[in-house]
């Protein structure tokens, strides 16, 4: 389970993002390649508290996440119902990390927002 929380600004809208960098690295540590077939997140709870949320895999860690070109990215609101998927296929060479990071903001007027989801990966 991964845990977002995001403060949000009574005094800006829209929210601004908060980005956590470098959150999970995807490693591999075999000797051959490794192919991700697909992430998905998943098991979105308390949704009513974001207003946006985007999952990034990337090949090379960010500070700024929306400023940068990811593999995939999966796009979420507080609407979203269900799994989204980072489409295509993702090989890893042997000791090549990828990063997944996170941007998200949360609903105007909401305090010390906690929103929890799931990260899977399909070798």
């Amino acid at each position: 389970m991964r845990w977002l929380v995001s403060y949000p600004s009574a005094n800006n809208i829209p929210q601004p993002s908060t980005y956590y960098t470098d959150l999970l690295q995807i490693k591999n540590v075999e000797n051959a390649n490794r192919t991700i077939k697909s992430i998905t997140v998943s098991d979105l709870k308390d949704a009513s508290n974001l207003k946006c949320l985007t999952v990034f895999l990337f090949t090379n860690q960010t500070d700024n996440p929306t400023a940068s070109t990811p593999l995939g990215a999966v796009f979420l609101t507080n609407s979203s119902k269900g799994d989204a998927l980072l489409s295509g296929k993702f090989t890893l060479e042997p000791s090549e990390v990828n990063y997944i990071e996170v941007a998200g903001c949360a609903v105007y007027g909401s305090y010390s927002s906690t929103v929890q989801f799931k990260v899977n990966l399909q070798p």
